[in-house]
């Protein structure tokens, strides 16, 4: 009979947060509360019917999801593809603004109104969802993550790392 895992309830967690992102939308902690309770008064008899309950799970937080893409205007989709391609490198608001030849206060506004979050934060989320990918598919060091997802500064990125994922890097790494 399974029991509840922790391991198991951050990644499925970890996996919707990234589905969330992917479509701009806000994974809050009321939707990672729902996930820990259903997996914990949830007992299933075996690793099938926890995987039906997985599933089970993610039907109900992402239907509709794609359908609400459409409310963003382009400037925000360019924002975002454009911050997708270019989260290793230094990017701020000027240089957003600028790629996408718009005034920075429009651009923010804009963003702000359409995706829900400011831009910085919404860029640290694309490069936290860059990182666990790295620390689950390869061997790099810690360090090494950091650098290629656009944060020097190691310690910061441990900070920033555990806010996102609840756990500290070596901690997902070692999920896999």
């Amino acid at each position: 009979k399974y029991s509840f895992d922790e391991a198991l309830c951050r990644q499925v967690t970890g996996v919707m947060r990234g589905r969330f992102l992917y479509y701009n939308e806000t994974f809050d902690h009321t939707m990672e509360t729902a996930i820990r309770e259903r997996l914990q008064t949830e007992r299933c008899a075996s690793i099938e019917e926890l995987k039906r309950e997985v599933a089970a799970l993610s039907r109900e937080f992402l239907a509709g999801l794609p359908a609400r893409v459409h409310r963003l205007s382009s400037l925000s989709r360019q924002a975002i593809e454009y911050l997708r391609k270019n989260y290793a490198q230094p990017v701020g608001l000027n240089d957003l603004a600028a790629a996408l030849n718009v005034a920075p206060a429009y651009m923010s506004r804009v963003f702000n109104q359409e995706v829900g979050v400011r831009i910085p934060a919404y860029l640290t989320r694309v490069r936290m969802e860059k990182a666990r990918q790295l620390l689950k598919d390869t061997h790099l060091k810690i360090s090494e993550v950091a650098r290629q997802v656009g944060i020097e500064n190691i310690q910061y990125f441990h900070v920033l790392f555990k806010k996102e994922a609840s756990v500290s890097p070596q901690e997902y790494r070692s999920m896999f």
